[in-house]
């Protein structure tokens, strides 16, 4: 220590303090006896010189003096004896800095023995000196000798700043920074008893302002230094039986001085807290030692704490001062490494703690409304530091532990419960190859809070086998919590787990082993992040009871399964592969969700707030709620319960499975491609409509903005269809029933159905509607499109049904499927395709009704038509509207695809002139004399003059059946003979009535005579008004028909007939040859008055063409025999030279009483003697 000095100069500094070596070994065979062992290397700077007053004038002096500088020396035991009975082992290598000047703090003194006390006080006008900085050594303790004793051991290399001096401002403190504190066992085996290495660095108090005004001085920082604890060797073991561990290389800022207060004017500053920053405090065991732990706890600890800032001084009136800022603190690194050894321990606390030094507080003001109060300080920044345990490569690495907390959070001064400042690094890392190498803790709580920096965060990673957690694992970090696992390596937790960051979860397990999860949670697995929770690679993530996921950013998860429930929330996508649960999963994303395969044993929610949701198979047993306003695309959904489905842009799915559904795309199409199968029903809203299923389905449909497409192999029960545009409503396999809501299309509608067709409730079509059914089509209420077509084995039009309206529909085809026999007419036929007279009243149509039959390939006519009235519309400008099934002049078109019987009247009434009836038929058309009518009348009931009736068939017979039968294998003349006579009928009307008839053929047409008399002019079978009958194909055809033309009776309705094609020459009219009506006969001549006849009779001229006629009539060699109905024998018909330029019938012929063809008595010439204007040829 400086002496002090009078006058106004500066006293003297306290000088440096540098300790020396020591060292203690005992070697070989050496036994060392003593109880304990103290080896110190300690290091105290000197005292600052203090200011006092300079006797003569009284002045103090300007400064006091700084005090001196410690640094500790090295201190060395070595113990490699044999025999010990040591009990305790003390070795320090401690510095202190020396005191400053004026130090309150400092002890009192005396010039001389006799003088008086001379405090250690500044004065007024001083200027404080400054504390002393103290730098730990080297403090070593190496065993390698066996000692069944227990030692306690105390291996301290601390540095400690000295308190700045007082003044009229306080002086800085010194600084104090830790040394290297090692405790390091080979190759023995050893117990001990209570264990402290530390290696603290502790800044000093700022000095004391003794100024009225004067500011507080500055604390000094704190820096840590190096605690260690080294385990080396194979046959090394450790027994540690303290009741607490402490391994410490904490650094602790020296705290600010308070500001002076003044009553009569400003306060002073308060000073700041002095910086700190943590050390490294590592415990590491290597190649095969072991180190238990049987303490209940331990620690490794790496602190900085900062200083707190000092109080501003107060004022009575005037401006307090501010108060002083916190220090900085930074932690260090805390490590507990096993290479190729093992730890085994209890409760363990690794700490790399930031605090912060809290702020001062301005000071006080007594007046408050006179005086100005300072501002507090601000508190210091705190950045964590890192906390490590790990497991490198040996034989092998494990750590078994307690309870262990890793804590490396960054507290800001005057932080609370929440920290604010900068987050350190948690790590636990096991990369031994060894599959033995693990690591096993009770429970982990790790924290590292606050903000994040570059290095913050937890991370995890393993490569070897299991890292186990028995009971909690918990992590609460600012930075990134990142697991990465290769091969077998994963992390197993027997309770729950809960990760807080503000940053990323971040999962990666490359080439993951068969039977392997990434992570597995006996409880719950919760995680709370500010980023994104990304499960990336093969991971796989594994919970034992719930997993509650919140990410602001996205969550993508590779695989993902709970024993009970998963919930994912994400402030932005959501996307993953595989996701299963025995209870409920919910999906919930501010923008899209994307999967592969979810399997949830409860109920299945999707929902986002914007975005798509995709993914491969859903799966929810007790149910399914999707929603977003962008569009579903998912390969499969299924579930027992019900499925409701929203996305605003569209639906697209694969197969659909569940109890009832709702899907509903307001904006977008709904498609199901493959297979909905639901047991309770289908509700569809969007634009467009695409549904399949391979089951019975009930659907209700509703296209806003397009069409509907719906086809299953099973029934199909709707509860209403609508579209704006077509819908196609089928079922392969079974029936569709339309029932409680109409069916509605604004376009085409189509309905097939592999069985029966049941239209309950309605069913119309802007356009045209088609229902087609391998059974029954059963109308019981509106049905109704602008062109209607109908194809079913049977068909059955209620008494509340109807097909078609007359202010839409156009045109109605119904088609008989060829299964049954079809009967139009009568009261109705069970078990054929039976469409009675009343269902034809309840159909109909403006301008065409078809009626079509397949061929069933029976023999039997597969089309029979019983009694059958059907009523057409009257003029609709004629004032009085008759209403009908036909529309005014309209047509009813009847076709088979083999025959057509007609055992009934088909009358189709109120005709107008554009009416007709289309008969046509593959094969015959036979009309049943006995009972069977085809006419045509008008509202009258007149038949004859009005309609267009044409038949067109094969063969077209109107006779009786005794009849039909009768002519089988007669000639045409016989046919003729036989069809003249009646069979005791007697129908003046005919069996054909029309206003004009087409009657086309390929082989015969017989119409038999419908009255009593055979008369050529009293025969009936036909009443039209004109006639044309021909070859629709262009053969020789078969005439025997009987009939009256527009009132024309007899041999003068040839005439009236237009045959086009060729025929028979034995063909008939009324009995009349169509190719000569003279033959039925002239009337009988005027008898002459000489009844005596001339015994010289003059020889008749003989018309050579009439002889030829006759011979090929008569003869048994014109071919003319006709051995069936279906067969065509033709008369062959010759010309001669005479007449090469005159044929016999032109095709078409309008008559067949032609006298050019006829050479007379009376002129014997041909067409060449007749001269223009001539008498010869009238």
């Amino acid at each position: 220590e400086l002496g002090e000095h009078s006058g106004v100069e500066a006293a003297g500094a306290g000088g440096d303090g540098v300790a020396g070596d020591i060292s203690f070994s005992v070697d070989g065979t050496a036994s060392l006896l003593a109880p304990g062992v103290t080896l110190s290397a300690l290091a105290m700077g000197g005292r600052g010189g203090d200011a006092m007053s300079e006797p003569l004038t009284g002045q103090p002096a300007l400064r006091a003096g700084d005090g001196g500088n410690a640094v500790g020396g090295s201190a060395v035991f070595n113990n490699f004896g044999i025999n010990n009975a040591l009990s305790f082992v003390e070795v320090t290598a401690e510095a202190t800095g020396g005191d400053a000047g004026n130090d309150p703090e400092a002890p009192d003194r005396q010039a001389g023995p006799f003088d008086p006390i001379i405090p250690a006080v500044g004065y007024v006008g001083q200027t404080a000196g400054n504390g002393g900085s103290g730098t730990g050594g080297i403090a070593t303790v190496n065993l390698g000798q066996d000692d069944s004793n227990i030692v306690s051991y105390r291996v301290n290399a601390d540095g400690s700043g000295a308190m700045g001096g007082g003044g009229t401002s306080g002086g800085i403190a010194g600084n104090g920074t830790g040394g290297s504190a090692l405790l390091a066992l080979t190759n023995a085996s050893v117990a001990l008893g209570d264990l402290s290495i530390s290696a603290v660095g502790t800044g000093g108090s700022g000095g004391i302002a003794n100024a009225i005004n004067g500011d507080g001085g500055n604390g000094g920082d704190g820096i840590g230094g190096n605690a260690r604890l080294d385990l080396s060797g194979p046959n090394v073991e450790l027994t540690v039986n303290s009741d607490i561990l402490p391994i410490f290389s904490d650094g602790y800022g020296g705290a600010g001085a308070d500001g002076a207060s003044n009553s009569g004017g400003d306060g002073g500053q308060g000073g700041n807290g002095g910086q700190a920053t943590g050390g490294t405090s590592q415990i590491a065991v290597r190649t095969g030692a072991n180190l238990i732990l049987a303490s209940e706890a331990f620690q490794l600890s790496s602190v900085g704490s900062g200083g707190q800032g000092g109080q501003g001084g107060g004022t009575f009136s005037n401006t307090s001062g501010n108060g002083g800022n916190g220090g900085q603190a930074t932690g260090g690194t805390s490590r507990l490494l096993a290479q190729g050894g093992t730890i085994t321990g209890n409760s363990v606390t690794i700490a790399a703690l930031g605090l912060g030094g809290s702020a001062g507080d301005a000071g006080a003001v007594e007046l408050v409304n006179e005086g100005t109060s300072g501002v507090r300080g601000v508190g210091g920044s705190g950045a964590g530091g890192t906390a490590i345990m790990e497991v490198q490569e040996g034989s092998p690495g494990i750590i078994t532990l307690g309870d262990t907390d890793m804590t490396a959070t960054g507290f800001n001064g005057n932080d609370d419960d929440i920290p604010t400042g900068l987050g350190g690094r948690i790590e636990i890392t096991d990369t031994s190859s060894d599959p033995a190498g693990l690591i096993s803790l009770a429970s982990l709580n790790a924290d590292a809070q606050g903000g994040a920096g570059s290095a913050s965060g937890f991370f995890m990673s393993g490569n070897s086998g299991t890292t186990d957690v028995a009971g909690d694992f918990i992590v609460n970090v600012a930075g990134d919590a990142v697991f990465t696992f290769d091969a077998d390596g994963q992390l197993s937790v027997g309770g729950l787990i809960d990760i807080d960051t503000p940053q990323n979860f971040i999962i990666t397990h490359t080439n993951r082993a068969p039977g392997y999860d990434s992570i597995i949670s006996g409880d719950d697995f919760t995680a709370s992040v500010g980023g994104n929770i990304d499960g990336l690679a093969d991971s796989s993530l594994r919970s034992g009871a719930n997993v509650d996921f919140r990410a602001d950013g996205n969550i993508g998860l590779t695989e993902l399964y709970a024993d009970d429930s998963i919930s994912l929330l994400s402030g932005g996508d959501i996307s993953g592969g595989l996701a299963n649960a025995t209870n409920d999963i919910l999906f919930s994303s501010v923008n899209g969700i994307s999967f592969g395969n979810i399997d949830a044993g409860g109920n299945l929610d999707l929902v986002t707030e914007s975005g798509d949701i995709t993914g491969d198979m859903a799966s929810g047993a007790l149910g399914i709620n999707i929603e977003t306003p962008g569009l579903v695309t998912i390969g499969s959904l299924d579930s027992t319960g019900n499925v409701n489905v929203t996305g605003e842009q569209g639906i697209e799915l694969l197969s659909l499975t569940g109890g009832s559904a709702f899907l509903a795309a307001i904006n977008g199409d709904v498609a199901v491609r493959d297979n909905a199968e639901l047991t309770n029903g289908l509700t569809v809203l969007g634009n467009n409509i695409f549904l399949r299923s391979s089951g019975d389905m009930e659907i209700v449909a509703d296209a806003v903005a397009g069409n509907i497409d719906i086809a299953s192999s099973g029934n199909l029960l709707t509860y209403g269809l609508s579209a704006t545009g077509d819908i196609l409503f089928s079922s392969t396999g079974g029936s569709v029933t339309i029932q409680e809501v109409p069916a509605q299309a604004g376009g085409d509608l189509t309905i097939n159905a592999a069985t029966d067709a049941f239209i309950v409730t309605g069913a119309t079509a802007g356009n045209s509607l088609s229902i087609t059914a391998g059974n029954l089509i059963a109308l019981q209420a509106l049905t109704s499109g602008t062109t209607i077509n109908l194809s079913s084995a049977d068909i059955d039009i209620g008494a509340s049904g109807q097909l078609g309206t007359f202010s839409q529909t156009n045109s109605v085809n119904i088609e008989s499927n060829g299964t049954n026999q079809a009967i139009l007419g009568g009261t109705g036929t069970s078990g054929v395709f039976s469409l009675s007279e009343e269902e034809f009243g309840r159909i109909q149509t403006n301008e065409s009704l078809s009626i079509y039959v397949q061929g069933t390939g029976a023999d039997t006519a597969d089309l029979v038509i019983q009694d059958l009235t059907i009523q057409s519309a009257s003029d609709p400008s004629a004032g009085q509207i008759t209403v009908g099934t036909l529309g005014f002049g309209g047509a009813l078109n009847i076709d088979s695809g083999q025959s057509i019987r007609v055992d009934g009247d088909l009358n189709l009434t109120n005709a107008a002139d554009g009416t007709s009836l289309n008969m046509t038929a593959v094969n015959d058309i036979r009309i049943n004399a006995n009972g069977g009518v085809v006419q045509i009348t008008n509202a009258n009931g007149d038949f004859g003059s009005v309609g267009s009736l044409l038949m067109s068939a094969q063969n077209i017979y109107a006779m009786t059946d005794q009849a039909f039968d009768d002519i089988n294998g007669l000639s045409l003349s016989e046919i003729d003979e036989r069809l003249g006579d009646s069979d005791g009928i007697d129908n003046d009307g005919g069996l054909i009535r029309a206003g004009s008839a087409q009657l086309f053929v390929n082989e015969n047409l017989f119409i038999q005579n419908s009255a009593p008399d055979g008369d050529f002019d009293s025969r009936r079978g036909f009443t039209v008004g004109s006639l044309v009958a021909g070859s629709s194909t262009g053969n020789n055809i078969n005439i025997v028909i009987n009939g009256i033309i527009d009132g024309v009776t007899g041999a003068d309705t040839i005439e009236l007939t237009t045959i086009e094609g060729q025929f028979d020459e034995a063909s008939t009219i009324n009995g009349c040859l169509i190719a000569d009506p003279a033959s039925c006969g002239a009337p009988t001549p005027t008898p002459t008055p000489t009844p005596t006849p001339n015994p010289n009779p003059e020889t008749p001229v003989i018309d050579p063409v009439q002889d030829i006629i006759e011979e090929q009539v008569d003869s048994g060699e014109s071919g003319s025999s006709i051995n069936g109905p279906l067969q065509n024998n033709l008369i062959e018909i010759k010309e001669t030279d005479e007449f090469i330029n005159d044929p016999l019938i032109n095709a078409p012929v309008t008559g067949a009483g032609n006298d050019d063809l006829w050479s007379g008595a009376g002129n014997g010439g041909n067409d060449d003697d007749c001269e223009e204007g001539g008498t010869e040829c009238e």
